[in-house]
């Protein structure tokens, strides 16, 4: 399993390739960073609010990148009539590269105060 540091510094920054921002609210406060690094997709997300920032990093092999996407559009997003997974399968694991991704269906995936549903990654 492949370790990263935090991409939250300059330093950091200049060692991947910076893909693309993700603004995920109004505010401004909470958004994604995406870079490319060592073959990985890493997502860099930080929250903005009174107590100081909350920092949080997921790294993903390129190897997953097609299962994960394949996972979300045609398993859980799809009925089980037009090919999805059952309604009663709310998780699904694969390793790749030495890593273990695990992707989550939940009703609570979203922001604090919302009811929407959505995917989770570990």
């Amino acid at each position: 399993m492949k370790t990263f540091n935090y991409i939250n510094n300059e330093k950091e920054k200049k060692l991947a390739i910076h893909h693309a921002t993700v603004i995920l609210d109004n505010t401004g406060d909470k958004s994604i960073e995406i870079y490319i690094k060592s073959d990985y997709m890493i997502i860099y997300k930080v929250s903005k609010n009174i107590n100081g920032d909350t920092e949080n990093q997921i790294e993903l092999p390129y190897s997953s990148l097609k299962w994960i996407k394949d996972s979300i559009i045609n398993g859980f997003w799809k009925k089980p009539s037009e090919g999805g997974l059952p309604k009663n399968i709310h998780a699904c694991r694969a390793t790749f590269d030495n890593e273990d991704i695990l992707i989550s269906r939940s009703m609570n995936a979203g922001y604090p105060g919302t009811m929407q549903g959505g995917i989770v990654l570990c």
